[in-house]
Order: C-alpha cells, then sequence, then structure tokens
C-alpha cells in the first residue's frame, strides 16, 4: 500500500508514546501474574485456616464432654445448659459518639462549680476531673472519646500545669497517636498565679497552648484577687507569686498575639476579669476586629487613663455575632467608646456592673434589641437618678423581657417602669413576703407593665462573682407557680422559687457542695492540718509524660483537666508547685532574671507532687 503525497510520517514523540504505553502494558500484565498468584495463595490460607477452626472446634467439644464428666455431683446441669457470658459487654460496643454524648454528661456545666484551688481537695469540679480520667483507663474502645471529654474543658490552678499541657501538645506532634490539641474547646485560667521567675516561660509556654488549640471555642481568665498583676519587668521579684498579664499583643510568642490569631478563627467567648490597662484594651480591641465573638466579659477598666484620644483613631469594631456583654460602667470615657464606635447588631444580653447611674447614651445605642438588661450598683449607686430612664425603656429597649436592678427605696419599680414586652423583673435586696410581691406584679399590670409575670427578689449575700451569673441560671421562666428548683452557681447552693432566690441551707453534710466549702455564702475550706492536706493530696492526678523516667505522685485522682498522657493511661497533669524543690532560692528582692528553665518549672512541678501543699518552701507555707 503505497502512502499518499499529503501524508505526514509519525513523529518523535508519538513513536516514544506508543514505545511507553507498550512498556506499561507489559507491566500490568506482570503485575496481573503477580495477584493472581497472591490470591491462589490466599485460597490456600483460607482453607487452612478453615481446617483449624474446624480442629479448634472439635478440640472444645472435646474439652466440654470431659468437664461434663467431671461435674460435681450437685450440679445436675448438663453440659449444654451451661451459659457463658459474653465477652465483650455491650456497652462497649456503643458508637463512639454516643459514648462521648454520654462521658460529657458527668461534667458540671462551666459556672455550676468553682474549679480554683480554694474550693478545696474534695470539691466537685475535682471529682468530675476523676471521673473522666479514670474513664479513660477502662477500655481501648472508651480511650478516645473518653479522652475527648477529658481535654475538652481546661482547668489551670498552678503554673505547672501550663507547661505540661504544652510538653504533651508538642509530644503529641512528633508521635503517632491521637493529638489532644483538637479536643480543647475551653481553657480557664482560674487563679492561677505564676512565679516571678517563671513568669517568661509561664508566657512562652501559654502561647504555645493558644497556638496549637485550633478548635478552641473559650477563653477565660479570672485573676487572683490576692495577688498583683505587675507588667513591667523591673518591678518583678524571683520569689513573688503574680498574676500573669495576658493581654500583651506586643511581639510574637506572646499570649495576647496568640489570642489574637485565635480569635480570628475559632474563638466564640473571651472572659476577663483583671483591671484593664490601656495596653489591654488595645489586645481586646485587636481580638474583636477580626473576631467572631458571641460572648464577651471584661473586668473594670482603670480610672486613670483618658481613653478619648487613644480610641479616636482606632478602628470601629463591628460584632454581628455578639450577643451577651459583660462590663463594667464606673468609666465614662470607657462606655463612651462602646456607645459611641461598637457595632453590636445582634447583642441580646447586657450586664452592667460598678454601676453609678443607669447609662442613657449606652441603652440608646444597643437598646434595640436588648432582651436582657442586669444592672449592678456600684459602691456611689444613685438610684434615685433612674426614674427618667426606666420610664423610657419601652423606646431605649423596646424588646426587654427580663430586667435586673438593684434594690431603690426612694423608686416604686413597678409604677416607675415603662415597658410593655417586659416579663420579670428581678430585684437584688432583702427577701420579701411572696404575697408582696404578688401584690407589687399585679400593681405593675395596673400601670405600664402589662406582660410582667413575675417580680423576684434576689439575695445579695452571695459571693460578688456569682451576681453576673446568677439571673441567667436561674431562668425565672423555668419555674411557675408553687414549683422549686435547685440549683449550683459558682458552688453555691441555691433553690429557686417563682418569687425569689434562696440561698440552699439545707445542704447535708455529705452533699459535694458541702464538701467543697460552698455550704457558707462566701467561704472556702482550705486544708489547714497536716491531715487534710494529704487528702488534698490524694485527689492530686500523677503526671508520667511518655518516655519520662522521673516519679510522678502514686495516686490517681484528678484535680484538673490538664493531663499528661500516653495512650494508654491518658494520665492528667494537675500538679502543684514546690518553692523549696528548686535547687537554689533566691532573694526575695532580687529582680527577675530572663530565661527561665522551661525544665526548672517543670522538675518543680514533679517535686511538688510529693507535698502536699499547692505552694511550699523550706522556711513558709502559703495556701492560695
Amino acid at each position: 500500500m503505497q502512502m499518499e503525497p499529503d501524508a505526514q510520517p509519525p513523529s518523535e514523540d508519538f513513536v516514544a508514546e506508543v514505545l511507553r504505553l507498550r512498556r506499561d502494558n507489559a507491566s500490568l500484565l506482570d503485575l496481573n501474574a503477580a495477584l493472581k498468584e497472591g490470591n491462589a495463595a490466599l485460597k490456600d490460607a483460607n482453607v487452612a485456616l478453615k481446617e483449624l477452626v474446624n480442629s479448634l472446634q472439635q478440640e472444645r467439644t472435646t474439652l466440654l464432654s470431659q468437664r461434663a464428666e467431671h461435674q460435681p455431683c450437685g450440679d445436675s446441669r448438663p453440659a449444654a445448659a451451661v451459659q457463658y457470658p459474653e465477652q465483650t459487654p455491650s456497652i462497649v460496643k456503643l458508637p463512639q459518639k454516643l459514648l462521648l454524648r454520654i462521658f460529657l454528661e458527668t461534667m458540671p456545666t462551666t459556672d455550676s462549680y468553682d474549679p480554683s484551688a480554694q474550693a478545696g481537695p474534695r470539691a466537685p469540679w475535682v471529682v468530675s476531673v476523676a471521673t473522666r480520667k479514670a474513664l479513660t483507663l477502662v477500655c481501648r474502645h472508651w480511650y478516645r472519646p473518653a479522652s475527648e471529654a477529658l481535654y475538652c474543658d481546661i482547668v489551670f490552678r498552678r503554673m505547672g500545669q501550663v507547661a505540661a499541657l504544652a510538653r504533651t501538645l508538642r509530644t503529641a506532634r512528633v508521635k503517632y497517636g491521637p493529638d489532644p490539641s483538637k479536643y480543647i474547646k475551653r481553657i480557664c485560667m482560674a487563679r492561677c498565679v505564676a512565679l516571678g521567675r517563671f513568669l517568661e516561660t509561664f508566657q512562652q509556654e501559654l502561647a504555645i497552648i493558644l497556638e496549637y488549640c485550633s478548635n478552641l471555642v473559650a477563653f477565660e481568665c479570672y485573676h487572683h484577687p490576692e495577688f498583683p498583676v505587675i507588667t513591667y519587668p523591673p518591678f518583678i521579684r524571683a520569689e513573688e507569686f503574680i498574676n500573669a498579664a495576658i493581654l500583651e499583643p506586643a511581639g510574637n510568642g506572646t499570649p495576647g498575639s496568640a489570642l489574637v490569631k485565635r480569635c480570628a478563627s475559632s474563638i466564640q467567648k473571651l472572659a476577663f476579669s483583671e483591671t484593664l490597662q490601656l495596653e489591654n484594651l488595645l489586645c481586646i480591641h485587636a481580638c474583636l476586629l477580626n473576631g467572631r465573638l458571641n460572648t464577651l466579659v471584661l473586668g473594670p477598666v482603670c480610672s486613670g487613663y483618658d481613653l478619648t484620644d487613644d480610641t479616636s483613631s482606632l478602628d470601629a469594631p463591628y460584632l454581628p455575632h455578639l450577643q451577651r456583654l459583660d462590663i463594667h460602667a464606673d468609666n465614662e470615657n470607657f462606655l463612651d467608646w462602646i456607645s459611641g464606635s461598637w457595632e453590636m447588631p445582634g447583642l441580646t444580653h447586657l450586664t452592667l456592673s460598678s454601676c453609678q447611674e443607669l447609662p442613657h447614651a449606652l441603652l440608646v445605642s444597643v437598646g434595640a434589641n436588648l432582651e436582657y438588661l442586669h444592672i449592678v450598683s456600684g459602691p456611689e449607686w444613685e438610684g434615685e437618678k433612674a426614674g427618667d430612664v426606666l420610664r423610657d425603656l419601652s423606646v431605649l429597649c423596646p424588646h426587654l423581657e427580663h430586667l435586673i436592678l438593684p434594690t431603690t427605696p426612694a423608686l416604686n419599680l413597678p409604677c416607675i417602669i415603662n415597658s410593655t414586652s417586659l416579663l420579670y423583673l428581678d430585684i437584688w435586696g432583702p427577701i420579701q413576703n411572696r404575697r408582696v410581691l404578688e401584690l407589687m406584679c399585679e400593681m405593675g399590670h395596673v400601670c405600664s407593665l402589662p406582660k410582667l409575670r413575675a417580680i423576684r427578689m434576689l439575695p445579695t449575700n452571695i459571693r460578688s462573682d456569682a451576681h453576673t451569673l446568677l439571673p441567667l441560671h436561674c431562668d425565672p421562666s423555668q419555674v411557675r407557680g408553687d414549683e422549686t428548683r435547685f440549683l449550683t452557681v459558682l458552688g453555691v447552693p441555691l433553690l429557686q422559687t417563682s418569687w425569689a432566690v434562696l440561698l440552699d441551707m439545707h445542704v447535708s453534710s455529705g452533699d459535694d457542695s458541702a464538701e467543697a466549702g460552698t455550704e457558707s455564702d462566701t467561704e472556702y475550706v482550705e486544708p489547714t492540718t497536716e491531715e487534710e492536706s494529704d487528702e488534698d493530696m490524694a485527689s492530686e492526678p500523677d503526671v508520667e509524660v511518655e518516655g519520662s523516667s522521673t516519679a510522678r505522685s502514686s495516686n490517681a485522682g484528678a484535680d484538673d483537666n490538664v493531663d499528661e498522657g500516653d495512650e494508654d493511661d491518658a494520665e492528667d497533669a494537675e500538679m502543684e508547685e514546690d518553692d523549696g524543690a528548686s535547687s537554689t532560692e533566691e532573694d526575695g528582692d532580687e529582680e527577675m532574671e530572663d530565661g527561665c528553665d522551661r525544665e526548672a518549672l517543670l522538675e518543680m512541678f514533679a517535686q511538688g507532687q510529693v507535698g502536699g501543699y499547692i505552694f511550699e518552701d523550706s522556711n513558709k507555707r502559703c495556701n492560695v
């Protein structure tokens, strides 16, 4: 066959492609042949396994018959009637997602109990962590969901826990196994103070934790009221316990900068109880700009600053997801910044602490969608000046349903308040007779509160940090008529009725709340004897990191859910600092040296497990 004159000869690329396809075809044929040989070998192995199973069944039948021959005379049951329990309990076969839901139900709600060390060694929070830690040791099938329940809520009570958790997260990144950082949803600094010479290490490790926890949803920091907050290094003493400054965005590797980055990705709740300085407000502003917050709780703002010039150049935060805002209202410049710059179209819950009067300008700015307004009076509360604002509530807060006010003898609140949407009115003050409150409610119906359902009295003799949480948890819609409801807020046992919230004085001595030192309003139970201190240590977990030969505590209880874990033990990393465990003691007046050794902190940490105190050195003992 002759080629046509216009036909072109095949190119070199075409020839090379044909040769490559032929080689691939040959290799595929070889692979097919190898797979056939492997399949034949597997068939032979399957036949051999079937023969082995048959022989084992025959052997089992023989053994059962021999056992039947040697049965005692009193047991006349035939061998076939002997029932053997299943090797695997049915609960172990549950799906892991369902197991996780069950395990999470063992945890108290976030604000139910006080997780700080002052609550005592048998506090309900400690019992909860011990329970979750024990769940990880049941079986391999339970380990993963139990670990997620254990890690999801982290509470730092002592400085060494921060270093221990950072070490665990670093180890998980270089070793095969589950990464606990993806389980962590909430971190709470519960009155956690740091020793001056370890402050730099403390802050670096906390920054690492914030960087690793990509699924972190809430970060809360509640400072210890008995220790100072010192941010200027020359004033930090090596042997002084202080509250570490978190809200400092300057430089990489600081908790503030890590927190700003995490707010841009996952954090939805921020809470700080410290007195805010200007640099703290700048860090919070950076968190707000790119954040997705739905809850923001801030401590008081230092009154020594004039924020007008400092905040005028800042970008206005737009917070479309923010629903709850808790702030202190004793700094007028701070309130002016919020009312003039912050945009919060979805804000429904507003709590104002330390109020001297009702902030009219703030309510004009944010009151359009408010459903919950809580006013906590300050030492200079001027309630008689609130009448004008209360008369305008229908305009300022047209959707308000729940209002909480301090008692104001100069005003008859049911007659003064003008709100066509208000359903519940709570008043902080002495408990009144139920019939008196019912008559006040009827008076409100006659005046300007047509939808009012109930007026309640709230107790004032409770711990101060529970004031802002009590009305939220004691939802008046949960109780009607003669119904009652028992609950706990930050360890304070409460009895909720339709007309008042009362302190529950009938907590038995065996109740968890009584053991936690919450039988009274504000008192804590702290170990004061060697025996009680030993009991405290009995509740502390051992800390054992995979690959570490250092012996920790021999007890397996739990105190917080910061766990050090190899996959079999899922150990909790709750440990105590021991000042006297360090090899040298520095004078308390010497300045803090730079470059604190992380290993020294962890070693102090481990030795603190042997002692029975929260902080301890050779000359003094300090329970915090």
